[in-house]
């Protein structure tokens, strides 16, 4: 749905999901962005943050604004923040603009878990 859900997963520490199943455009991104601006607001994420965007078919210019509004927000907020299961098309656009550096990004969750509690 037009929504972020949340979980926790994590082994040694809670990790919070964000998993993000539709596309990331100027129709979609009003009802994404709430949800994660409440999950902020509300503190219910843990430190570190994953985001998926394996079910994301299209990305444009508002849909990157978005990703790096809200990894700044989060990480205002403390969060440390991974990217991960990049659909092709979210990993094709980011790379063809060059923000692929910008963003912390790995291909799995169980990397991004890793990562967070090494």
């Amino acid at each position: 749905g037009d929504y972020a859900a949340h979980e926790i997963t994590g082994i040694k520490t809670s990790i919070s999901t964000i998993r993000i199943d539709t596309d990331l455009d100027e129709y979609r991104i009003k009802n994404i962005s709430a949800s994660i601006k409440i999950y902020i607001a509300e503190s219910i994420l843990e430190k570190d943050v994953a985001i998926i965007l394996e079910n994301v078919k299209y990305i444009n210019n508002i849909g990157l604004n978005f990703l790096i509004e809200i990894n700044g927000a989060l990480k205002k907020d403390g969060h440390r923040v991974i990217l991960c299961q990049l659909s092709n098309a979210v990993s094709h656009y980011l790379k063809t603009l060059g923000y692929l550096d910008y963003f912390q990004v790995v291909d799995t969750l169980k990397e991004a878990v890793d990562s967070f509690e090494n």
